[in-house]
């Protein structure tokens, strides 16, 4: 079943193009520029989006409507996308599934949630050099995750509960009445599964649980916006989506539904920027949403010497942090 209007089903595969360029193309793309997989053995590949959009349009040519045995035979990634786009459309030509977009739960039992899935998990396992697997086998494993993962993150759940409550009462100190607790695979000699133990300290060298104003020493006329955060704020203080702010004026922001526009300014030189720019003295504001982060950051302008600081910039604090 497609949409009647031939308007609403451009409409249609424009999202569903959208979304697989975004997720296994763009997205995979971001996270290498970030070198969040630096170190890792194997490096994943962007799925080439040309290859996206071709398949995306051929959607009528998927595996459930062209092959008999589709659901013991291994889809190739072109023949994914396609499944993919199918589902999509499917879902969005129906009154009744469209309204429960954003609501639907998965259920291994729902043939167009599991078509979907296997799709989905196959063009993923493509990208990160993972054998993909047929619908019957991606089903099988789907049965059997679910239920481990309910059990136990209600496992978890409740042992939060329990550490809130601590809070809430107040009898002592938080360091005193809370306890990390370990939910462990097997069972200790005693059959407890569960292992509490104290809580460490506060790191007084730690910009989160410690002070959280740091300072950077580093020249404003040399160095530009866009080192200053992928070497500064992500490589050094380990921030994945910063956002930036000089005087309660945004100049920059990672994540979902950001200014696009403020990417002008990655060019710049640190003293060039808006909002006054980053002189000596300058306080600005970091924030990462994605792990509930923020800290003040005090500018100095230094003209380091290049063997000292063969970086171009000092963090106080900085050695300690890392070997902490």
């Amino acid at each position: 079943v497609v949409p009647h209007q031939s308007s609403e089903l451009e409409i249609v595969l424009e999202y569903a193009v959208g979304v697989l360029i975004s997720q296994f193309n763009f997205e995979v793309q971001k996270k290498i520029a970030m070198d969040t997989y630096k170190g890792a053995e194997t490096v994943p590949k962007p799925l080439d989006e040309q290859m996206l959009k071709k398949s995306a349009v051929d959607y009528e040519n998927c595996p459930t409507r062209n092959k008999n045995d589709w659901t013991r035979t291994i889809w190739s990634i072109e023949e994914s996308a396609k499944e993919f786009t199918a589902c999509i459309v499917q879902i969005y030509s129906s009154k009744q599934t469209r309204k429960n977009v954003g609501s639907m739960i998965f259920d291994k039992d729902d043939a167009v949630a599991m078509r979907f899935v296997t799709a989905a998990s196959n063009l993923r396992s493509a990208a990160f050099h993972i054998p993909i697997l047929s619908y019957y086998d991606t089903k099988g494993i789907a049965g059997n995750i679910i239920p481990a993962i309910a059990t136990t993150n209600a496992i978890i759940a409740g042992i939060q509960v329990n550490q809130a409550i601590e809070i809430i009462r107040n009898f002592k100190p938080i360091v005193e009445s809370c306890r990390y607790v370990y939910c462990l695979r097997e069972k200790m000699r005693k059959g407890q599964v569960l292992q509490p133990v104290k809580l460490s300290p506060p790191n007084e060298h730690c910009f989160v649980c410690g002070v959280n104003q740091i300072e950077i020493c580093l020249n404003v006329n040399e160095m530009s916006f866009e080192r200053f955060i992928k070497e500064v704020l992500k490589g050094q203080l380990g921030f994945n989506e910063p956002g930036i702010s000089i005087n309660s004026n945004i100049i920059y922001e990672e994540g979902e539904g950001c200014a696009s526009n403020l990417k002008k300014n990655m060019a710049k030189k640190l003293a060039e920027l808006p909002a006054g720019g980053m002189r000596d003295g300058t306080i600005i504001s970091v924030d990462d949403f994605s792990q509930d982060l923020e800290i003040t950051v005090c500018i100095s302008h230094r003209d380091l010497d290049e063997k000292e600081s063969p970086s171009g910039f000092v963090i106080s604090g900085a050695h300690e942090l890392r070997e902490k």
